[in-house]
């Protein structure tokens, strides 16, 4: 199990509340490559594709996972 560490002060949030793979990882504090793996498990945050392939995340999504403590 890993215990996240909020680290949003050095995050980049857009102004519209979505973000990249990238920015999401930032803002989690954890690895591009985690979210890439938690996605294929189906674990996670939340997460949107657009247009069929570019996936976004919507900042209130990662709050909420955040909010739910610790994780795989």
């Amino acid at each position: 199990m890993a215990v996240l560490n909020y680290t949003s002060a050095r995050a980049k949030v857009p102004s519209n509340g979505w973000m990249t793979t990238a920015d999401a990882a930032e803002y989690l504090d954890v690895k591009v490559g985690t979210l890439e793996k938690w996605r294929y498990l189906k674990k996670g945050p939340r997460y949107y594709k657009i247009g069929g392939k570019r996936v976004r995340y919507r900042k209130s999504d990662l709050d909420a996972f955040i909010a739910g403590g610790i994780h795989d």
